[in-house]
Order: structure tokens, then sequence, then C-alpha cells
């Protein structure tokens, strides 16, 4: 009733929060039920937690399995459907899957992907809009592996070359785009 220009569209909004809680079970996990930064959880050794969403958490983590490799996990009360649709058209700009695995005991998937890289967007744009020289931020995303000239263990998409600082966010912007394209034409939708 406060705001009647939008209110279709906050419905909606509302509807899909709904469905999402229902058939997702994202209510019903307390922050408790949650894995932590230390623990093992399915093969894996938590080292970092990298962000959040509104229906998982993204971890560093070492695979025990595999010689404690680092890799980057997705813990989510989520099927394996997002995992499905991705992995069968690969995308440059799209991490790759390694494998998905569920947790009975949590009713919790866990999403291994291979760590390409320790510096998220949001580092990212705060390093860009904090005014930093240019060299300082060329060599931050040179020691990330993301620029030309670093030696990542993995690469998604080639490597980024610019010239002047504003190469950087209309290429961050045009990959970024193109991979939401690509995934939403997969089914996926990005929260």
């Amino acid at each position: 009733a406060r705001f009647p220009e939008i209110g279709t569209q906050l419905r909606h909004q509302i509807e899909i929060h709904q469905a999402l809680e229902s058939q997702l079970g994202i209510g019903r996990l307390s922050p408790t039920s949650w894995p932590q930064e230390g623990d093992e959880f399915s093969g894996f050794r938590l080292c970092e937690e990298l962000g959040r969403g509104a229906v998982g958490r993204v971890f560093l983590a070492e695979q025990l399995s595999l010689g404690n490799r680092k890799v980057v996990v997705k813990i989510s009360p989520a099927s394996f459907r997002e995992a499905s649709l991705l992995a069968q058209a690969p995308h440059p700009n799209v991490i790759p899957i390694h494998s998905v695995e569920y947790d009975e005991d949590t009713s919790l998937s866990v999403m291994c992907m291979p760590l390409v890289g320790h510096v998220t967007l949001r580092q990212l744009i705060s390093m860009y809009t904090g005014a930093p020289a240019f060299g300082d931020l060329s060599r931050a995303l040179r020691d990330a592996g993301i620029v030309a000239g670093s030696q990542p263990q993995v690469r998604a998409a080639p490597r980024l070359l610019f010239e002047t600082p504003y190469d950087l966010p209309l290429q961050l912007g045009y990959r970024l785009c193109d991979a939401l394209a690509y995934v939403h034409g997969c089914g996926v939708v990005h929260g």
C-alpha cells in the first residue's frame, strides 16, 4: 500500500521468496545449522567464507580426498539442477563444476569448483572506486591472476588486457553480462 506504483512487482517478489523458502527449505536452516569456517563437511575442510547469498554460502576449501587441493565450494539447500544445467554447456566466463555431493544429515548440497583466484567482484569494485593509482590496481589484478603477466592455476576466461583505467570496468562488465545471459539461457537464475 505504501508503494502503489510497484505493488505488482513487490507482490511477485514476495511470492517468489515464499516459493523458494517452501521448495528449497531456505527458511528451515538456522544460522547454526550451516557449516562454518574450520569445519570438515562432506569431504572438504572449509578454510574461509568467501561470500553468501539468499540460498547458499561459498567457501575457500581443501578437498581432503585429493591431497588437500584448494577448491571453492558452494553449499546450499538447493538441488543439483544448477550444476547439471551448467555442466551441459560450458562457457568461458562461468567457472566449471568439478562435482556435486548431497549431505543426507543436513540436506545440503555441496558444489565443488576450481579455485581461479582469490579476489571477489566486490573487492575489485572497492579497489577501483577507492581511486587507487592505476599501477596499484593493475598490480592487484595481476597478483590475483586476472590480468596478463600472472600465473593462475586455472583460467576460466582469457585474461583481461587494459591500457587505461576505463578498460577494466568495460571488460569486466561485458564478461559479467555475457556470463549472466548464458546462465539465464540455461535456466539458472542468479539471485
